[in-house]
């Protein structure tokens, strides 16, 4: 049975879930009693996260106004941060050129 499927076998007991190789029935019951507790530890993860982040750039916002001389960048950080931009790009244009060839079209 896949994961999704509402017991579709005789001896199904109850929803399966499988990740990584591994199946657990897991009982709906479970689902109703904790998972507004998981979705509670999650979203206050997350708030955490987002403080840690934000004090974080604070941080670094006042220790680099701070600083009198300019950053320089080099030139393989520019070349790492738009390869993949071209390279989706070239993609796009072949997907489109290959989708409606020009001169094919007006046959």
């Amino acid at each position: 049975m896949r994961t999704g499927d509402a017991g579709g076998q005789a001896g199904s007991a109850g929803p399966k879930v499988s990740a990584l190789g591994l199946s657990i029935d897991i009982n709906p019951a479970v689902l109703l009693w904790f998972g507004p507790f998981v979705a509670l530890l999650l979203a206050v993860s997350l708030k955490m996260e987002a403080d840690t982040l934000r004090i974080a750039r604070a941080a670094l916002l006042d220790e680099s106004s701070k600083l009198k001389m300019r950053i320089k960048v080099s030139k393989w950080i520019i070349v790492l941060f738009y390869t993949p931009t071209l390279a989706a790009a070239y993609l796009t244009l072949q997907f489109v050129l290959t989708l409606f060839p020009g001169s094919d079209c007006l046959r």
